[in-house]
């Protein structure tokens, strides 16, 4: 047995792809993919404690009598909230690229490892649902 069988192939980490898997399946895909696995499950918690907790400041807001900010008016029934909740993953996404920017290379695994990601952009919805 030679030493190129003990060594393990390497991928390049790419930060504009860990950004746009934030932005469009949810934080914490974007750190999975980077192999960061611990960094993505506390986010995909958190994901969901950010929506919850997004969703109750909109009812206290206007159980409290405060008016509707007219930019949300136009937006209509949960329009509005998930404009800001995509604002904010957008500036998520972009903590994201400049985080994983850091990691250059990762060993390369299996298409298993493809369960992870998925589970852990669905995990979000689980919870909610």
């Amino acid at each position: 047995m030679s030493t190129e069988d003990n060594v393990q192939s390497m991928r390049p980490v790419r930060p504009w792809i860990a950004a746009l898997l934030t932005l469009f399946f949810g934080w914490g895909v974007g750190f999975f993919y980077a192999r960061q696995t611990r960094a993505a499950v506390f986010w995909a918690f958190a994901n969901v404690v950010f929506g919850v907790l997004l969703i109750a400041v909109a009812i206290a807001w206007v159980a409290l009598g405060n008016p509707i900010p007219p930019w949300l008016i136009p937006l209509g029934d949960s329009q509005g909230i998930n404009l800001v909740a995509f604002g904010c993953s957008t500036i998520f996404a972009i903590w994201v690229w400049i985080s994983v920017s850091h990691t250059k290379e990762v060993p390369q695994s299996s298409p298993v490892r493809l369960l992870g990601c998925s589970a852990t952009s669905r995990f979000g919805c689980f919870l909610q649902s």
